[in-house]
């Protein structure tokens, strides 16, 4: 039995799709009778994931830990667990600032930034780079590019999104602002709503590092919304098929509401999330109202209006990154 560890975390900052990502990657390693090791900052949003999602060969690093403490744990569990890949998606740092990695292990990216150090097996991005983003990759180096290599769960039944008729009027829209929502984009929705004296059905999806519980509530108290709250969900494909519109951010949530046909509102909170969006946005899948702080200043109206008329057989993207990104790595 071969062994893979995992390295990637989950806090305000950079968000939980890091970390969500590499579970799910996990999952396929592990039906395939690959022993998984994950190597996480010991962060409440991290160790949260890890309980919802039954993971349980979890090693931690403390939180803002510097490359060289991450580098030794990383030297450590290789040795110490025989590993023989190492799958990293690190965004909160260029790889260039760890130093050498491991010599006598094969290694994979998730990057976004462009750096990668030469040694890497293996580089996936989804955020639309040309190939000429790598230049110090070698010609052998794999390369997965583009938003179909996003990595979906395991459980998105593709017959059931294949099946999917959009249901119309729109009534119960879903609000998922990604695991951190460090800028509380939540509760601004829900003022939207509240101000703009919208009568929909909300579903509200809480990730596991947000931080705003208190202010939500006292909002949705004074409110005469019909809603109901969800906390650090599992089974986020459930929601998406039993919802007839999104409002989210623009992270993994995004590829997600476009891979189960989802007419969706997205909301750029991060920087490197604008270009995915207004991909999106360009192909008709989805509205995009901008940066977070174009977001407050905008109503919302309008935008879910556009939506009424979205129909399931303008989504043509097929995703496969969980299978193609398994194939190109456990076959190197």
């Amino acid at each position: 039995m071969k062994t893979i560890l995992f390295r990637a975390d989950a806090k305000p900052g950079i968000g939980t799709g890091d970390l969500v990502s590499l579970i799910q990657l996990s999952k396929t390693f592990s039906a395939n009778d690959w022993n998984c090791l994950f190597l996480v900052q010991e962060t409440a949003p991290a160790l949260k994931l890890m309980e919802v999602h039954g993971i349980r060969n979890v090693f931690t690093l403390p939180e803002d830990c510097s490359p060289e403490e991450d580098l030794q744990a990383l030297r450590h569990l290789v040795a110490e667990h025989a590993v023989s890949h190492l799958f990293a998606c690190i965004t909160e740092r260029p790889l260039t600032e760890y130093g050498a990695f491991p010599e006598n292990i094969k290694k994979a990216c998730i990057n976004f930034d462009g750096i990668v150090p030469a040694e890497w097996a293996l580089i996936v991005n989804w955020n639309f780079p040309d190939d000429d983003w790598y230049p110090s990759a070698p010609a052998t180096t794999k390369k997965l590019l583009g938003p179909e290599y996003v990595i979906l769960p395991e459980n998105f039944d593709l017959q059931k999104i294949e099946d999917r008729v959009l249901r119309k009027p729109i009534q119960n829209i879903l609000i998922a602002m990604g695991g951190a929502d460090e800028f509380d984009l939540t509760t601004l929705t829900v003022t939207k709503f509240i101000q703009e004296q919208m009568c929909y059905e909300l579903t509200i999806v809480l990730g596991p590092g947000f931080q705003h519980r208190e202010k939500l509530d006292a909002v949705l108290k004074e409110s005469k919304l019909a809603y109901r709250c969800l906390n650090s969900v599992s089974d986020m494909f459930s929601l998406y098929l039993e919802c007839d519109a999104a409002i989210a951010t623009g992270g993994l949530t995004s590829s997600e509401l476009v891979a189960t046909k989802t007419p969706s509102i997205l909301v750029a909170a991060m920087e490197h999330q604008e270009r995915r969006c207004r991909y999106f946005h360009e192909k008709d899948w989805a509205v995009f109202m901008g940066h977070w702080e174009q977001f407050k200043q905008m109503p919302l109206q309008p935008a879910l209006a556009q939506l009424e008329v979205f129909e399931a057989d303008r989504f043509t993207m097929k995703f496969s990154g969980r299978e193609k990104i398994y194939k190109a790595f456990a076959g190197i």
